[in-house]
């Protein structure tokens, strides 16, 4: 029996990633802006989803909450949500993600007020096969997208996590890489990077160990416990201006 391969990715905070992406062309956004309040004391999370494949609410609400946890931002989060008619991709690559955001996203940095930007996607990612598919993905320092039909397809069997699980697992994980982890823009405080899979965590219990096959993947998830970081991703956060 073939095992379904899921991934989750981040695309640029690997490798490039370190070198900052102009915001709206004005604006270096770095993973430091996000986690401390020196910069900017607010932050407002723009999620355009296509019709038909909306977050679920509860999954939203696990990735504020644990944003709120982590983050210095005195003056709140704020988030904002709309829909698009689906853009009639067959799959999406990275640079049709990035083409595509400068189409549909309206909020960017603005004096103190940081934002990032959240694409729920009708089609799959364009290095999917029967057996291996991807989740999710960081594309850029302030932008990511949830493969929203993949995300349903493999969750909420009888022998499956729960949509809303998953699916928050997915937003966390890759908002983490936003956030610089692991080794990705945010300092390690000491190495736990696994180094075969890069801007992964070597801890198997933590949420941003890379996992390969259903039977491994994410297996915080496994006996309905919500999806938490190690103390090793933890402290990187916080010794780099988060909480």
């Amino acid at each position: 029996m073939k095992i379904l391969k899921l991934l989750l990715m981040a695309v640029l905070l690997i490798g490039t990633m370190n070198n900052c992406r102009k915001e709206n062309g004005v604006f270096d956004i770095k993973p430091e802006h996000f986690l401390a309040s020196d910069k900017y004391n607010s932050l407002k999370l723009e999620l355009v989803a296509v019709e038909g494949f909306e977050p679920h609410p509860e999954a939203i609400d696990n990735l504020v909450s644990f944003l709120e946890n982590r983050l210095n931002k005195p003056e709140g989060i704020e988030f904002v949500q709309k829909t698009i008619s689906s853009p009639e991709n067959n799959s999406f690559t990275p640079e049709d993600l990035r083409d595509l955001e400068k189409d549909i996203r309206s909020e960017y940095a603005h004096k103190d007020d940081l934002t990032a930007f959240i694409f729920y996607a009708d089609r799959g990612y364009h290095t999917d096969s029967q057996n291996a598919k991807t989740l999710g993905v960081a594309y850029s320092s302030t932008s990511m997208c949830i493969f929203k039909n993949t995300v349903d397809e493999n969750s909420g069997g009888l022998t499956q996590v729960s949509e809303v699980e998953l699916e928050s697992a997915v937003l966390i994980h890759e908002f983490s890489h936003i956030l610089g982890l692991v080794n990705n823009g945010t300092p390690m405080h000491q190495d736990h990077e696994d180094p075969s899979n890069p801007g992964h965590c070597d801890n198997e219990n933590c949420l941003m160990y890379y996992s390969s096959s259903t039977s491994e993947l994410l297996p915080i998830l496994q006996n309905n416990s919500f999806p938490t970081l190690d103390n090793q991703c933890l402290t990187d956060l916080r010794q780099s201006g988060g909480k």
